[in-house]
């Protein structure tokens, strides 16, 4: 992840076009693209200095923009679990696999959530997420050094440090 960031954007971008070449990313790169485009209008408010010195970043866990300045707190709402299939409504009742293809899938997901369940939760795909803390970019270290360490998943994190240096817990709203 350094690498993509400390390249030139001439680089960052041919790559960026070229990914593309498979619809599915293309679709993915267009989305953010357009998330970011309407934050930054709505963002008018900001000085055009701080937005010249802030990173801006798309939080992995909730898909919003957010600059690393404003980052403060708990800002984020996401779930921490993964969605599964859900059995128990109607949803699934008229999908034959061998001829619509595979339920439990990351298309499935992103396409029918209302068909999942959050793990986390219990509750459907397309409820709100049920987790706050701090916004996380996908170059953020903090978040992969505790994947390594035993019992947790890649990205997962317990908790950050605030302004003074303790400790702070994510919350669960559910």
């Amino acid at each position: 992840m350094e690498k993509i960031s400390k390249a030139p954007d001439k680089l960052v971008r041919a790559v960026l076009i070229a990914l593309c070449d498979d619809s599915d990313v293309e679709r993915k790169a267009v989305e953010y693209l357009s998330s970011l485009t309407a934050w930054a209008g709505n963002a008018d408010s900001r000085s055009r200095k701080r937005k010249a010195e802030s990173d801006i970043h798309i939080c992995v866990q909730c898909k919003d923009a957010f600059y690393d300045d404003e980052n403060v707190g708990k800002p984020c709402l996401f779930h921490d679990g993964e969605l599964e299939v859900d059995d128990e409504n109607d949803f699934w009742a008229d999908h034959d696999e061998d001829c619509h293809g595979t339920i439990d899938t990351p298309e499935m997901r992103e396409e029918y959530p209302e068909g999942f369940f959050w793990n986390c939760c219990d509750k459907p795909g397309t409820a709100e997420g049920c987790t706050r803390g701090r916004h996380r970019a996908a170059d953020d270290t903090r978040a992969r050094l505790k994947a390594d360490s035993p019992g947790s998943r890649s990205g997962e994190d317990e908790g950050d440090e605030d302004e003074d240096g303790d400790e702070e817990e994510e919350e669960d709203f559910y």
